[in-house]
């Protein structure tokens, strides 16, 4: 046609990419696999290191966030606003995830450790009375109790023992033998202790607990770090796309 001349083509410019690609072709789906992997990496590597070291490093939620940020970049080169609400989204269930087994590890930590030392201080007792009841008659009672109460100034004779108490420990040296024979684990111990307490008593402190556990894991504290992680993965992923 008269008077038109054709335009010649940008440089690097190639139909059916996007120019501000720098010619990377963009897969959603890879990049969707590089957010979830990036995540679960995170997650796996954080509660690593809080098992072995007894440290929930904050800064960690802010690892996971840039690494699931960072790696739909680097698997599928795909950006923008919609890839940082998923990544997004998928820190903080990471993140939420992660603080969710932290926490459960360190209450069971805790738990074990209660165990322990009340096996210790029932063995000692154990041992106590055992060698200091070896027939289990009740003037043999009466005279450990009178002894363990004595406290300072305080000497109890053994016929001032509360009847009630003498009975319960004579109750209780079967028990106090198999502890010193070792027959008995201190698992076992704190599920005998268990079935010896009160029922609303225990289920007081399970209500407890698990009011404990939703703190510990949504604290203030945690809720700084989810904020932090999510921010991160959300501005990592989108880039500089609008």
């Amino acid at each position: 046609m008269a008077g038109f001349t054709p335009t010649a083509p940008v440089a690097g410019f190639r139909p059916g990419t996007d120019p501000s690609d720098d010619g990377e072709k963009r897969s959603f789906g890879l990049s969707l696999t590089g957010v979830i992997l990036g995540a679960v990496l995170g997650a796996v590597v954080w509660h690593l290191i809080f098992r072995f070291t007894g440290k929930n490093y904050g800064v960690m939620a802010l690892a996971k966030g840039v690494l699931a940020g960072v790696a739909p970049q680097l698997m599928g080169h795909y950006r923008g606003k919609l890839m940082g609400f998923i990544a997004a989204t998928v820190a903080l269930v990471a993140i939420i995830t992660t603080q969710y087994f932290n926490t459960r590890h360190e209450m069971e930590s805790d738990r074990k450790e209660s165990e322990q030392y009340l096996y210790e201080e029932q063995l000692e007792y154990a041992k106590r009375a055992t060698q200091a009841i070896p027939e289990g008659t009740e003037a043999e009672v009466r005279a450990f109790l009178a002894k363990e109460e004595t406290f300072g100034d305080y000497k109890p004779k053994p016929e001032e023992m509360d009847p009630e108490e003498v009975a319960e420990l004579q109750k209780e040296l079967p028990k106090y033998r198999d502890l010193v024979a070792g027959k008995i684990t201190p698992e076992q111990l704190a599920k005998m202790e268990k079935m010896e307490s009160d029922p609303e008593v225990d289920e007081f402190v399970a209500k407890l607990d698990r009011i404990f556990f939703i703190i510990e894991v949504l604290g203030v504290f945690n809720i700084v770090n989810i904020f932090l992680g999510v921010g991160a993965a959300f501005l990592t992923a989108k880039g500089d796309r609008r």
